[in-house]
């Protein structure tokens, strides 16, 4: 039998420059962010349950595989009929919000950063119902 072979370790003095210890998770270390996040007060204050629906499409213009692989598929089928299938994301939330407009800002602010790619697709609010 061999020897085992010593842990690779960085030379002295070449460790972390900071020699604070690691956060223990990613929750740890995006605590800060998410406490700076608002959130509707509910002491007292008239705080709706809104419902939307966001349509997510690709832009015109686009090569839609998805969209091209279902209207391929759809004759064979039986329906013949159907031309230029768009295939997108469908997604419905609910907010929490003292009115219609704010929630609707928060939604549109979620489909632009989080929801839908700006570049290459577009998106519409379908719905917006209070619960």
């Amino acid at each position: 039998m061999e020897p085992r072979a010593a842990a690779a370790r960085s030379p002295p003095g070449r460790d972390r420059a900071n020699r604070r210890h690691l956060c223990r998770s990613v929750r740890t270390a995006h605590r800060g962010a998410v406490r700076g996040l608002s959130r509707p007060s509910r002491r007292g204050d008239h705080v709706k349950t809104f419902t939307f629906e966001v349509l997510v499409t690709l832009k015109d213009g686009l090569s839609d595989p998805q969209g091209k692989a279902v209207e391929s598929a759809l004759p064979s089928l039986g329906w013949t009929n159907v031309h230029h299938v768009r295939v997108g994301k469908h997604i419905k939330l609910d907010v929490d919000a003292e009115d219609e407009t704010t929630a609707l800002e928060q939604v549109r602010g979620m489909a632009v950063r989080l929801l839908s790619n700006p570049v290459i697709e577009d998106y519409q609010v379908l719905e917006v119902s209070p619960k």
